[in-house]
């Protein structure tokens, strides 16, 4: 057991901390970059090989796989290596493999549902799409991320992941240029294929590293798919804090999911092809800041157990950052919003979309950065099932509204407005939430 425990220790390098604190941080953003122009360059391709009428049916079937990505994810990383770093190293396999038990049970949860559901009213499905889905849904229910972050190693996580999407993007490349009718399966093996390459690469990885031993590995392996009772005192207090994230993430994913379905039911395939184009365009651009967040928030939780004081400065510099680079993509969006028009999306495409698009993308910076620096790390989950839940209530009239009286790009508007009205009521609970604590530091 001893080496098992091991592996849930800080991974460090001879006290070369700040050092690779920055190394870290260039070498995601590196490789980030490489995943944000592959989809720009990919995802144009696989929707004129597929046609917008094929890939506007693709998108509604991503979108059920993707709810059932998020559910049986459930919230639970960044909680996880939370506890991790605030609980010593005798909890940390069990909480690992007590999370990842849960999430199974979710996944064939879903997949019961989704399957019969599919079954009765989406038939034309193909059942290569289904197979690609149900694989996914298993990568993210076993997904070691939760271990390479706590251990700060990301950038070995994220070279494995760039090099198999890499991989099947050239693959995707070569099968596109055969003169075949091609099906949806292209598309959906592009946007999942980082779920279920990853995970087993990524295990072997921590196996062969020894950051969990194989005898410990087997055993916990063993435990999960078994009806053997983990100690639920060292796994509870995990799922309990991702039920509170998990049901602000499922709110805010419920309209942003629901939109391809809606665009469909009101202005046909087509339309929803040309958002689906846009919208797996712009997923890489709004993940831009993960690879600081992913640096950052372990940093942030261990601080907050040590030096409360360092903590906040910390996160108060982190935002600062967050929004000045928030405020040059919309400068530069704007400028540059022709460009993007004529390389990206071709002819035929409205350029006053841009704008709203810009606006939505700020949001979803500015956001991720207030929930993953402030929010998570000083327990204040419970806040977003209520703020998301009412936001949802308010897309729920607007993108009514919106659609009639605007038409399509009433849609886009309405998610932008939307996504901003959650960043100034979190802004706003951030500042009081500070202003506090500087009272109290005082007296």
């Amino acid at each position: 057991m001893g080496s098992g425990l091991r592996g849930i220790m800080l991974y460090k390098i001879q006290g070369l901390y700040k050092t690779r604190f920055f190394k870290n941080i260039m070498s995601l953003y590196f490789i980030a970059a490489i995943n944000l122009f592959i989809p720009i360059f990919i995802v144009p391709y696989i929707t004129f090989a597929l046609g917008l009428e094929k890939f506007g049916v693709f998108v509604v079937c991503a979108a059920l796989f993707q709810y059932g990505v998020i559910l049986t994810e459930f919230s639970t990383t960044s909680p996880l290596v939370k506890h991790l770093a605030l609980s010593n190293a005798e909890c940390g396999i069990e909480q690992l493999f007590y999370v990842f038990r849960f999430r199974l049970k979710i996944c064939s949860i879903f997949l019961l549902v989704a399957l019969s559901y599919i079954s009765l009213f989406l038939p034309e499905i193909p059942w290569i799409d289904i197979v690609l889905g149900v694989l996914a849904l298993v990568g993210v229910a076993t997904n070691p991320i939760a271990i390479f972050q706590f251990n700060e190693v990301l950038p070995v996580y994220a070279i494995i992941t760039c090099v198999c999407r890499a991989i099947v993007s050239a693959c995707l490349l070569v099968i596109i240029s055969l003169p075949y009718n091609h099906g949806t399966w292209i598309a959906m093996l592009f946007q999942f294929s980082p779920f279920f390459l990853v995970t087993p690469i990524a295990w072997f990885w921590i196996l062969k590293k020894k950051i969990i031993s194989l005898p410990d590995f087997y055993l916990y392996t063993k435990k999960t798919v078994s009806f053997h009772k983990f100690e639920k005192e060292k796994g509870n207090n995990v799922i309990k804090e991702s039920g509170a994230l998990f049901i602000g993430t499922f709110f805010s994913s419920l309209y942003t999911l629901a939109v391809p379905i809606i665009v469909r039911i009101f202005f046909g395939d087509g339309a929803a092809g040309v958002y689906g184009l846009i919208d797996r365009i712009s997923q890489p651009v709004k993940q831009a800041i993960i690879p600081l967040i992913n640096v950052i928030y372990p940093k942030i939780c261990r601080l907050i157990k040590e030096h409360r004081v360092s903590a906040i400065r910390l996160c108060c510099k982190s935002l600062v950052f967050i929004l000045v680079c928030s405020c040059l993509f919309f400068v530069m969006s704007s400028i540059l919003k022709e460009k993007i028009i004529i390389y990206v999306f071709k002819n035929g495409f409205d350029i006053s979309l841009i704008t709203p698009i810009a606006i939505n993308i700020v949001g979803v910076f500015l956001s991720q950065a207030l929930v993953s620096f402030f929010i998570v790390p000083f327990g204040m989950s419970y806040i977003l099932k209520y703020l998301y839940a009412i936001m949802f209530c308010i897309f729920c009239y607007t993108i009514y509204f919106s659609v009639h009286q605007w038409g399509e790009i009433g849609v886009y508007w309405s998610l932008a407005m939307l996504e901003m009205v959650g960043v100034i009521v979190l802004s706003c609970i951030f500042l009081y939430s500070l202003l506090n604590f500087k009272k109290n530091n005082v007296g």
